[in-house]
C-alpha cells in the first residue's frame, strides 16, 4: 500500500491499515447476541437492555418493515436522536439490505414544499420520525 503523507506524524504504535472483519454490520449484533445474550448491549437513561432484547427488537423491527415494502437497495431515512430506539431502527434497516440516511433529529420546521415533492416521488424512501402526542405539541 502506497504511504500517505500524513502517515509519517502517526505515532509508532499506529497502524497505517487496520483490518475489517468481513461481516456484516447486523452479524456484528449477532456474535454477541449469540455468546453473551444476558450481558448489557445499552443502558439508556438507567435502564439497560440486553443483547438478547436488543437482537429479538431488531428483528421484529425489520419484519415490520419488509412488511412495509422496504427491500435490499430501499433507503431509510431515519430522524432519531442517538437513544435504544435509533439502534433498533438502524440495525433493523441494515439486516434488510436498506441504506440508512441520517436526518437530523432536531429539525422542526415542516418540509418545503419542493422537498416534500422529491420524498413522495423518489422510489423506496422512507422517513421515520419520533410521533409527537398531542399533549406535546
Amino acid at each position: 500500500m502506497e504511504s500517505r503523507p500524513w502517515q509519517r506524524h502517526y505515532d509508532y504504535n499506529v497502524p497505517t491499515t487496520i483490518r475489517y472483519p468481513r461481516i456484516s454490520v447486523p452479524e456484528l449484533l449477532a456474535l454477541p447476541a449469540n455468546a453473551v445474550p444476558d450481558k448489557p448491549a445499552t443502558i439508556f437513561h438507567g435502564t439497560e437492555m440486553s443483547f438478547y432484547q436488543l437482537r429479538g427488537l431488531v428483528l421484529r423491527m425489520a419484519n415490520a418493515l419488509g412488511e412495509l415494502g422496504v427491500k435490499k437497495g430501499d433507503r431509510v431515512g431515519l430522524q432519531l436522536p442517538t437513544s435504544p430506539q435509533y439502534m433498533i431502527a438502524y440495525y433493523a434497516v441494515l439486516s434488510l439490505g436498506a441504506i440508512v440516511t441520517n436526518m437530523n433529529p432536531m429539525y422542526t420546521v415542516p418540509l418545503s414544499p419542493k422537498y416534500s415533492f422529491l420524498l413522495l416521488f423518489m422510489s423506496g424512501f422512507t422517513v421515520f420520525r419520533p410521533i409527537l402526542l398531542a399533549s406535546e405539541r
